[in-house]
């Protein structure tokens, strides 16, 4: 007894040392070094911040803003002059253009390091004989001893009343799972679209050689690149990083899929820092807090065969929701993190006269990079919509780092954060961006909102009652898969061979499980499935097997019938693989 008391206090100093140095990393990392606190906390912090990747200025479109657009010039065989412009081949909605347009860039910021592979690389594509010289074009700025004992104790419990207050509070990982399917699916996108480009873009044969980006590494930086020499070494690794994203997003085996792909997501940013830009930085820095977090526990197929194991030792068992304190202070570290990123991104455009004077949004859209005639012809004609955006983008970013912890004001703060990063996909074509600043933000919705939602789901679908066949092996274990995934609990059960029903008679139920809706109306076999796929959210990833005309008719349809009618055949197999497996266990 009075280890395990211990062992929870050191957990609970653990935890909380974890937290208190966790954000005290988020906040440094940004702070400007013009402080000798600053720079003595950066002196300490600096290994874990470079490690995994947290060192984020979130400095957006701040204090300047400009654009620099790389010309190359190639003289063929005959000494004729080839002028090309990259980015004009460029898709503006595909992954390409950020690749792309960063190592641009890189080649005119630092054309020491990588105009001689840039050159040969570019000279092969434009099939020139040679590259004569680069030129571009800089549009952006340069820029008594008792008493006092008690009174210590009370003080200090009180403190640590508070402390447990703020950061472990018991909550369900709903908001923060939300959070790893977003940045999982974003993931998944964004490299995949990258495979073509594989070798190029981090392989050591492409734009960035291994030698160069070891001599300017920090030895904090580390990346599985750097021990790669075989070509296949990169291929399987990406492809295990992909399946990976995969799994964080479905939520399989979480708890170690998710540690491959934060390796995976700092290998990539420091194989070729080039490339990285904001949308690398935030990524990074959610999916630490993802691995330390317990995530998987909802939403998630890990959830699915959590539920399964207890509905297997009875049909009507539930799983209640998992929730601790350290959930909590998870999703307080998340919190927090969207926060900062918000309130340095608005220190640093105020630090910029473009801000001020309200005319940033205008030369956004004037750059080579976001240049849109129809905005601009809009904007021109009223003007005010430029202050208006530009002011407006400030007040938001600065209003939400302090309302968004009200209870009042978080629905308004947290729908102006979404209208915000949606108005920069749609007119900046920074989508993947926005979809993971959007999904960070996923950290502030209350897990009562969630809880309400499900609630009005479930009322306006109404109950539903599976009646199966509960001496058929393989009808109980197909009705405990199916239950798995409705988390919401919108169907009951009942075997009709303790409990028969008023509706639906044994001699039918001996053909097919039927399900009976609230107006009275029975459902046979298929089309019971058919009808409650679409409305359990769980079983979405159902619909084309049963909705999807030619799925249904050839595929859906048949091998149910199939199925109803080989039941016995199945139940027998299942029992005989059971029994096996318990010999097995026995031995």
């Amino acid at each position: 007894m009075i280890w395990h008391r211990w062992r929870q206090r050191l957990t609970y100093f653990v935890m909380s040392a974890f937290v208190a140095w966790h954000t005290l990393a988020m906040v440094i990392a940004p702070a400007p070094d013009s402080s000798v606190l600053v720079r003595t906390l950066r002196a300490a912090l600096q290994p874990y911040l470079t490690l995994f990747r947290l060192d984020n200025p979130w400095n957006f479109f701040a204090p300047t803003i400009g654009g620099a657009q790389l010309r190359y010039s190639v003289e063929d065989a005959a000494g004729t002059h080839h002028i090309y412009t990259p980015t004009e081949q460029l898709n503006w909605f595909h992954p390409d253009f950020i690749w792309f347009r960063d190592w641009h860039y890189a080649i005119i910021d630092n054309p020491e390091l990588y105009a001689d592979r840039a050159g040969a690389l570019l000279c092969r594509k434009s099939h020139g004989s040679r590259v004569r010289r680069c030129e571009y074009r800089e549009d952006r700025p340069m820029s008594g001893p008792v008493t006092l004992t008690c009174f210590a104790r009370d003080r200090f419990a009180e403190l640590g009343r508070a402390w447990s207050q703020v950061w472990f509070q018991d909550s369900p990982t709903s908001p923060l799972e939300l959070t790893r399917i977003g940045v999982g699916a974003a993931l998944l996108l964004h490299y995949a679209l990258a495979t073509p480009h594989l070798f190029d873009l981090w392989g050591d044969a492409g734009w960035m050689p291994r030698n160069v980006v070891l001599m300017i590494r920090d030895p904090w930086m580390q990346s599985v690149f750097y021990y790669f020499g075989a070509p296949w070494e990169w291929v399987a690794f990406h492809g295990l990083f992909l399946l990976c994203c995969a799994a964080l997003m479905v939520g399989w085996r979480t708890c170690w899929v998710k540690w491959i792909v934060l390796v995976g997501q700092i290998s990539y940013d420091y194989r070729n820092p080039t490339l990285t830009y904001g949308v690398d930085w935030i990524a990074a820095s959610l999916l630490f807090i993802l691995c330390v977090a317990p995530v998987g526990r909802a939403l998630s197929l890990d959830r699915v065969r959590a539920v399964r194991a207890v509905k297997v030792k009875e049909l009507d068992a539930r799983l209640p929701p998992y929730s601790s304190g350290w959930v909590g202070a998870c999703t307080r570290l998340m919190q927090i993190q969207m926060a900062v990123a918000f309130f340095y991104s608005a220190i640093s455009k105020l630090g910029a006269n473009i801000w001020w004077s309200g005319d940033a949004v205008w030369t956004v859209f004037t750059i080579d990079e976001y240049y849109n005639k129809i905005i601009l012809d809009a904007l021109a004609s009223h003007y005010w919509l430029v202050n208006l955006a530009t002011y407006g983008t400030i007040l938001i970013e600065i209003a939400f780092s302090f309302l968004i912890w009200q209870r009042s004001t978080r629905p308004y703060l947290l729908a102006a954060a979404i209208f915000l990063h949606l108005q920069f996909a749609l007119l900046m074509g920074l989508f993947y961006f926005s979809f993971v600043m959007i999904m960070g933000h996923m950290s502030f919705v209350r897990p009562e909102w969630l809880t309400r939602l499900g609630v009005a789901w479930k009322r306006t679908i109404g109950e539903m009652e599976m009646i199966y066949d509960g001496r058929c092996g393989f009808c109980v274990r197909s009705m405990v898969w199916f239950l798995a995934f409705d988390g919401l609990g919108q169907i009951k059960t009942r075997n009709f061979r303790t409990d028969p029903s008023l509706i639906v008679s044994d001699a039918q139920m001996e053909k097919a499980l039927y399900l009976v809706l609230p107006d009275g109306r029975a459902l046979p076999g298929f089309e019971a499935y058919r009808y409650v796929v679409p409305r359990v959210p769980g079983l979405w990833w159902q619909v084309p097997l049963f909705h999807v005309p030619v799925l249904s008719r050839l595929v859906g349809h048949p091998l149910y019938n199939w199925i109803a009618s080989h039941r016995s055949l199945l139940s027998s197999m299942g029992s005989r693989a059971v029994a096996g497996a318990s010999r097995q266990q026995e031995r």
